[in-house]
């Protein structure tokens, strides 16, 4: 009986480590990016009691990003919500959008609602001032690249801010930086 308790614990430390390790491996292949968004991280800050979260994965070649946007407690209906090439405090040029306009679906009209989608190299925009140009010439590493710096944001704008309500520093984790 006592065997069998043994064999049970290790194979249950087994199932686990493994599940671990597979796991991890997909982060690192598959890192996870985030944002936070709140009004007083825009430029000029809004007092909005509304938040929302852009979460994604940027795929392992690093062609894609698959993402989903919630949002809540917005002051007024959602007009567009794009990621910026800009670091935080500082105003920047649109990359992508996430929802209401570049070929992405409106943003659900409501002001609390979610958006997904997936970006690719077809859906830059620019900033071309900033030396990213709009697709088809736009180089979907350079967007990789000011996220992975930390040079990126999330920004949702709405009828009532149309400077943009929330935004949010775009982030990968430690260790997929440049």
């Amino acid at each position: 009986m006592k065997r069998l308790c043994m064999s049970v614990a290790l194979a249950a430390i087994t199932v686990l480590l493994l599940g671990n390790s597979s796991t991890n491996a997909k982060s690192d292949n598959e890192p996870s990016i985030s944002a936070h968004m709140v009004g007083l991280s825009e430029v000029p800050p809004t007092a909005s009691k509304g938040v929302a979260d852009f979460n994604a994965t940027i795929s392992s070649d690093a062609s894609t990003i698959t993402y989903t946007l919630q949002w809540s407690g917005l002051t007024t209906l959602p007009l567009f919500s794009h990621i910026h090439f800009g670091p935080t405090k500082v105003n920047g040029g649109v990359m992508v959008y996430l929802c209401g306009g570049g070929g992405k679906p409106a943003c659900t009209q409501a002001t609390s609602g979610m958006a997904s989608g997936t970006i690719t190299a077809a859906d830059i925009v620019g900033p071309a001032a900033q030396g990213i140009p709009a697709a088809p010439n736009g180089d979907f590493a350079d967007v990789i690249r000011a996220i992975r710096t930390r040079n990126a944001y999330a920004n949702l704008h709405t009828t009532m801010f149309q400077g943009g309500e929330v935004r949010g520093t775009v982030e990968a984790p430690r260790g997929h930086g440049e």
